[in-house]
């Protein structure tokens, strides 16, 4: 898919709040409380980590270190993972709404997070490690390790499963994704997937939730010309959903779910106001933070 970027929204501080836009019945309510609970937690799990490695040490294992340190770094990761999809307010957030001409055709694009992305390359790298780092010992360990080419051989096979989403993340095929909304349709690119159907072909859209998560479905006719492809061979971290239609996790994204979710049903809704799609006036909509 051939994108040519014309014009961007820089927002100075960031897209306007959209509390004003009624949020979907259908989204579940963030549990402040357990989630914050849930995270301090994990955090000072990290946190204690790092002196249980240096503890090692002291008892003459010096090796426990290394896995404490990686632990606690994995730790770090999660904790901050949890803290941009659930609690952090995404107006802070630079502006994700550009224009750009996607095969000679103007389109407006919403992008995904990068910064979800790379917190979990951060964990699953910490994964990588650890299970090689684990897997080198045990291969280079004395007689006294009975058996060890059995933990040795699981450990590099968990290493290599862990360490192909980064190298996955490294060659594109894992990436932030984004929507593109053009005056002829709808093109998803999710972290593994992506999917294209026209306005034509669209019966409908609707909120939805997908364990936790907040989904903007546009659903299509049973029969409907659908283009899709996955990029992965494994790593289906996001999948295609079983029936024609784009189904859209807004938590991947950085820009206030509410607004993201008005943006799509107002062109789905609106079918003279897709002429726009690609313009400044799309982008003054997304600034506006109230696209009705």
């Amino acid at each position: 898919m051939a994108l040519r970027y014309i014009t961007r929204c820089d927002g100075g501080n960031g897209m306007p709040s959209s509390s004003t836009l009624p949020r979907p019945e259908e989204w579940p309510s963030t549990r402040v409380g357990r989630v914050t609970a849930g995270l301090a937690f994990v955090l000072v799990l990290a946190v204690l980590a790092i002196p249980v490695g240096f503890g090692f040490v002291a008892a003459g294992i010096p090796g426990g270190l290394r896995y404490s340190l990686v632990f606690s770094a994995m730790l770090f990761f999660v904790a901050a993972y949890g803290y941009v999809t659930q609690l952090a307010p995404r107006r802070r957030n630079p502006d994700r709404v550009i224009a750009l001409r996607n095969n000679n055709e103007p389109a407006t694009e919403i992008r995904g997070s990068a910064l979800i992305i790379l917190l979990v390359f951060g964990t699953v790298s910490c994964l990588a490690v650890f299970f090689g780092m684990a897997a080198v010992d045990y291969f280079q360990a004395g007689p006294d390790v009975p058996a060890k080419q059995i933990p040795a051989g699981l450990c590099a096979v968990a290493a290599l499963y862990f360490g192909s989403f980064p190298l996955l993340v490294l060659a594109g095929r894992i990436r932030p994704g984004h929507v593109v909304l053009t005056p002829n349709g709808i093109y998803q690119r999710g972290w593994t997937f992506s999917s294209q159907l026209s306005w034509e072909a669209l019966a409908g859209g609707k909120a939805s939730a997908y364990r936790g998560a907040p989904y903007v479905l546009a659903i299509a006719y049973a029969n409907a010309h659908w283009e899709r492809r996955s990029h992965t061979p494994v790593w289906k971290i996001d999948k295609l959903p079983p029936k024609p239609m784009i189904a859209i996790n807004c938590a991947a994204f950085a820009i206030d779910r509410n607004l993201l979710y008005h943006l799509v049903m107002f062109y789905l809704n609106n079918p003279s106001a897709r002429a726009e799609l690609g313009t400044e006036r799309s982008i003054e909509r997304a600034r506006s933070g109230d696209p009705r």
